[in-house]
């Protein structure tokens, strides 16, 4: 039977492999916990715990090189972006209601690249005029499409652009967010995706409704406490 996706490589440079990955299970659930941590500190401590900032780099970048295999792997493109739209609207109501944020957030920035990965199978050089223009309106803007286009021209076995597209995420991610963190994401994300270890199974749409609800609780949360004025007055000359 003809499959639509290409039969992903297996080797050195890229320990890819077909059928469920736990450790891409153990990608995800690790930029959880580093994207939850970044929202604590914006919404209980106003964003002045840097520990917290710096793990917090490492979310984005994860997230996208999981997406990026995903999305080779992908049999119904539009049903995908129709679900991430879906919840891209419930988590902007959310950040909206909390933070009072109009910059789309990262689910946005995930549908754009969704569209823009099939436009790059078509058109590769339009694709990245598309990226150059649409881009820079989303969270992550730029470093974070590279990196998904990146792990899914790796994952179908585009081995020189894949590796650019990181590079160029991965640079363009620690230039914008101040920090060398990034970059650590990407060897961590190797290292992870090496090991193939992880849970024993998926828990389908638990992140998309995750995304919403923790930040609507903890931007409540964060409303009702005096967390952010304890957290700031440390450097308050006494």
């Amino acid at each position: 039977m003809h499959s639509e996706m290409a039969t992903p490589p297996t080797a050195w440079y890229w320990p890819s492999r077909s059928g469920y990955q736990p450790a891409l299970e153990s990608v995800k659930w690790l930029a959880v916990a580093c994207m939850t941590i970044d929202h604590v500190d914006h919404f209980m401590f106003g964003g002045t715990q840097h520990w917290m900032y710096e793990i917090g780099r490492l979310a984005i970048p994860l997230f996208s090189m999981a997406f990026g295999i995903g999305i080779a792997r992908l049999h119904d493109w539009k049903g995908s972006l129709a679900k991430l739209l879906a919840f891209a609207a419930v988590a902007q109501i959310a950040w909206f209601i909390t933070d009072q944020n109009g910059v789309p957030n990262i689910l946005f920035t995930f549908a754009l690249a969704l569209v823009l990965v099939q436009s790059y199978q078509q058109n590769p050089t339009l694709t990245i005029l598309m990226g150059i223009v649409l881009g820079v309106a989303v969270e992550g803007t730029y470093g974070a499409i590279a990196l998904v286009l990146g792990a899914y021209c790796l994952e179908r076995g585009d081995v020189r652009m894949g590796w650019w597209y990181i590079a160029t995420g991965a640079l363009v991610t620690c230039l914008l967010s101040h920090s060398p963190v990034p970059a650590l994401a990407v060897a961590g994300f190797y290292l992870i995706l090496q090991l193939n270890t992880g849970p024993s199974r998926r828990l389908p749409s638990f992140l998309y409704w995750y995304y919403p609800a923790h930040i609507l609780a903890l931007g409540l949360l964060g409303n009702r406490t005096s967390w952010p004025m304890l957290a700031a007055s440390q450097f308050t000359p006494s």
